[in-house]
């Protein structure tokens, strides 16, 4: 009875963080106009799919974010209020994404809601999910890659954290080209973590368990493939990814 009535409250005070959440990032959503970015992403989100991706093939981002935008403006308009929605939607679904990010990492409920608190609260998230960019996509399936990487490890015989894993990092690395750091961080703390584990099992095999988080990356950068002669384009003519020669 006392473990319903803490998941009870658990769920309820979840809820209401996300409600508040929402409330945040939908006040006053249209009270400024679209600032130059913005302006971009309005731009090209109207235009037709080839020139789209002609145009951010010679951008610093990648086309995704504009791809929905596009299919977003058709259906609900292209004002502010509608085409910043898209941010809200996805900065809303960062919290409770934190919680379980969290919670699976600390196996603490607690914890997991005073990260969802601080993601509520947050000043620089409430500016992202109010802005018609893609920097409220990028940080929740960044939250979402975390989560999968944690449960892949977690649970080595289960298959789908992988297939879900190789589908949301591409769309992380269609969104922002930022998102191979995170991507090389998370893969260097599950080979640490599989070292670990194996360790402590007394596994004869450490690079065994590797192998399917290995072919979920390579399988990443085969679906990449069709872009990244644009990505490394970029690097080559555009500084501002990176200070001084590549």
């Amino acid at each position: 009875m006392r473990s319903n009535q803490r998941s009870t409250r658990y769920t309820s005070t979840l809820a209401l963080l996300t409600l508040l959440a929402f409330a945040l990032r939908t006040a006053l959503l249209d009270a400024q106009s679209f600032w130059y970015d913005e302006g971009v992403t309005a731009m090209l989100a109207q235009l037709e799919w080839v020139e789209l991706t002609q145009w951010t093939a010679n951008d610093i981002q990648p086309p995704l974010y504009y791809y929905l935008m596009a299919l977003w403006g058709q259906l609900a308009g292209w004002s502010e209020w509608s085409l910043r929605f898209v941010s809200v939607f996805f900065g809303v679904l960062a919290i409770p994404l934190s919680a379980l990010l969290t919670q699976k990492l600390s196996r603490s409920k607690r914890a997991g809601i005073v990260a969802a608190l601080l993601a509520t609260l947050h000043p620089l998230l409430i500016d992202y999910s109010q802005e018609a960019r893609m920097y409220a996509l990028l940080t929740t399936l960044g939250l979402l890659i975390g989560y999968l990487v944690i449960t892949a490890a977690d649970t080595p015989n289960r298959r789908w954290p992988l297939v879900a894993y190789v589908l949301v990092a591409t769309a992380a690395i269609y969104t922002h080209y930022f998102a191979f750091f995170l991507l090389l961080a998370l893969a260097i703390a599950y080979v640490v973590h599989q070292f670990v584990w194996q360790r402590a099992n007394q596994s004869d095999s450490p690079w065994r368990s590797l192998i399917p988080f290995v072919v979920a990356n390579l399988l990443v950068l085969f679906f990449y493939l069709p872009w990244i002669s644009a990505m490394l384009n970029r690097l080559s003519v555009d500084n501002s990814y990176w200070q001084g020669r590549l």
